[in-house]
């Protein structure tokens, strides 16, 4: 699931629901991966008392890592020019660059307008 980092329980729930298996006690679902960046936006919940004192101001993702369970964490990115890249390193020093980033011709250029 992309963006697992702003998603609800609930809304991480359903889809995990919907895979029904052949029998109504199987499911077709033997193992999920959750996507997304729990530093970056949590879910958003319109009405703050229930955001408040529900704790839903965090996702199942972000429950998942605080409790221990195992990751995979990036280690090289591969979408951002080397230079726009750099702004991050504050954050995560270790972030590399994948080899296409600095070689083909799209991230060499620079942005137009």
């Amino acid at each position: 699931m992309e963006e697992a980092g702003q998603m609800l329980d609930v809304e991480t729930f359903v889809p995990m629901l919907l895979q029904r298996g052949e029998t109504e006690s199987s499911s077709r679902l033997k193992r999920i991966c959750l996507i997304g960046d729990h530093h970056q936006l949590p879910p958003v919940i319109k009405n703050m008392t229930f955001s408040k004192y529900s704790n839903l101001d965090q996702s199942l993702f972000t429950r998942l890592i605080r409790i221990g369970v195992p990751t995979i964490e990036l280690i090289k990115q591969g979408r951002a020019r080397v230079d726009i890249a750099k702004l991050h390193n504050w954050r995560d020093k270790d972030l590399g660059d994948l080899e296409h980033v600095s070689k083909k011709e799209k991230f060499l250029l620079s942005n137009p307008g």
